[in-house]
């Protein structure tokens, strides 16, 4: 099954991030080294997803840290 990931203009993903959709993830968005994503979560605008933060069935509103 193909579950969509959407990443908004401006965002970062830096290397060894790992993330499962469905997952959506706003404008200037920067998600961090290690961050583990998956499944059903959603990330505002100018969010920050720190480093090795694991993240499920979760909703971040913009500019969250």
């Amino acid at each position: 099954m193909d579950y969509p990931i959407q990443i908004g203009n401006g965002s970062v993903i830096e290397s060894r991030a790992l993330i499962k959709g469905p997952c959506i993830i706003g404008n200037n968005t920067e998600t961090r080294q290690g961050a583990y994503i998956r499944g059903n979560v959603t990330f505002g605008n100018k969010c920050v997803v720190g480093h090795t933060t694991k993240m499920k069935s979760a909703i971040m509103l913009g500019e969250s840290k």
